[in-house]
């Protein structure tokens, strides 16, 4: 063995250029290895169905009137899609002011959307969540009536005159800055579906220059409304007066004469919402460990996918793929909130009891202390029930997993255990010595 040595050092001294290059080759073969692994284990983080690929035709709508049009035509064309485009995911998630919100509703739950206008992390999450709401509401809407024979007749803005007043627009500015819009007006569109007449009231709020679809309901006369209503034109014209319009737009910032796009209901607006991708593995045991790395990395995107979001059902159901994915996203934000936020969340806490403010609350669930977060350990507590530990700041914290397994390999359902008595992203801080028990078990 000591001569084979000499001779390879004998070797390398007397052909140096050889042995450098063999190195070389050594070294890139081992990166080509390292890549290939890499690649192999990548988790695809987005998917874009072929509807998602469609282009844009406009960037947006100037024209509140034809935005409410643009959404009408989607539903009436059964287009999942090119409805969630009139919508202001993006926007919301981006300028949401939660500090403000939580001081609004004066209370605190999880159940909030994350602060993501503060933390980019969380924009995953938070984009999920609304795309998701909005998604459902849509699956709602498109039950209500047989759009294939609805026709839009008018689109105007509902009691204008109450929308002059001073109460109402203090309470539309104060809405349009806790989500970041520049103003907001309610409207009324009016359907004829065979011979029968519907209403149908939307909230519409201004992003820079366009026009987006805030909520299917409008709450001007102090009555929240929401979904199709049946009319006639005397009460349509009762609640809306075309000549009193200008004066409305004035006052919202649009002195100028209105700029109409040419067919809207024509037109494709940007796509504004993601579909995570799906990501598996062939232990229950290798998900949770890949999943908390996510966590620790603060990817939540990454993180979603090795949730089961149903993607076999894609093509058929985007709405229950997209329903899916708002519920573990809110889970993965229950957690969350259990690891940064001690005082329990899940219910409504006034925040009276909580002795914070809004902005102390954003502060606390600021998600770059993640990543001291530890995974010490995992058990199975029978079925497909297990339970994580993890160490974070000294302290023992319990979370739960229930799995579940398809042909692809396994997924995590749900980040429940109803042994461990965990609801969805519960975590509940343990002791040190009940840690060591689970480790017994």
């Amino acid at each position: 063995m000591r001569q084979k040595k000499i001779e390879i050092g004998k070797m390398i001294k007397k052909y140096p250029i050889l042995a450098g290059f063999a190195l070389i080759v050594l070294v890139m073969c081992l990166v080509l290895v390292i890549k290939m692994y890499e690649k192999r284990s990548a988790i695809e983080p987005t998917v874009v169905t072929e509807a998602m690929a469609r282009p844009a035709t406009v960037d947006g709508f100037t024209a509140g009137e034809d935005t409410v049009r643009y959404l009408i035509s989607a539903v009436r064309e059964d287009d999942l899609d090119k409805a969630m485009r009139a919508f202001p995911v993006d926007e919301m998630v981006l300028g949401a002011d939660s500090a403000k919100i939580i001081d609004m509703e004066e209370q605190f739950s999880s159940e909030f959307n994350p602060p993501s206008s503060v933390y980019a992390q969380y924009v995953p999450a938070a984009s999920s969540e609304i795309a998701g709401q909005y998604a459902a509401e849509m699956a709602s809407l498109e039950n209500a009536l047989e759009w294939e024979k609805a026709e839009i007749l008018d689109v105007r803005i509902l009691l204008p005159e109450e929308q002059m007043t001073g109460q109402y627009q203090r309470e539309m500015l104060e809405l349009s800055e806790c989500w970041g819009a520049d103003v907001m007006c309610e409207m009324l569109a009016e359907i004829r579906c065979g011979e029968e007449l519907y209403m149908f009231p939307v909230t519409v709020a201004k992003y820079g220059e366009s026009w987006k679809v805030f909520r299917l309901e409008a709450a001007v006369s102090g009555n929240v409304q929401s979904g199709l209503a049946g009319t006639d034109e005397e009460i349509y014209e009762s609640l809306t007066d075309p000549e009193v319009e200008e004066e409305v737009w004035e006052t919202l910032g649009e002195e100028e004469e209105l700029q109409y796009t040419d067919d809207p209901e024509q037109q494709m607006l940007p796509p504004n919402y993601f579909l995570a991708g799906q990501a598996y593995s062939q232990s229950p045991e290798d998900v949770i460990t890949q999943f908390s790395k996510y966590i620790e990395k603060e990817d939540i995107t990454s993180a979603l996918c090795f949730g089961y979001l149903g993607h076999e059902q894609l093509e058929s159901d985007q709405v229950s793929v997209m329903n899916r994915q708002k519920e573990f996203a809110k889970q993965i934000v229950e957690m969350y909130c259990g690891l940064l936020f001690e005082e329990k969340t899940r219910d409504p806490q006034p925040l009276e009891d909580l002795g914070m403010t809004g902005e102390e609350i954003v502060g606390k669930l600021n998600p770059e202390n993640i990543p001291y977060m530890d995974l010490k350990k995992i058990i199975h507590l029978g079925e497909n029930e297990y339970a994580a530990v993890y160490v974070y700041g000294r302290e023992y914290y319990l979370t739960g997993f229930t799995m579940c397994e398809n042909e692809n390999g396994w997924q995590i359902k749900s980040l429940t255990s109803a042994l461990a008595g965990l609801e969805d992203g519960g975590v509940r801080k343990i002791t040190e010595s009940e840690y060591e028990r689970l480790e017994v078990e």
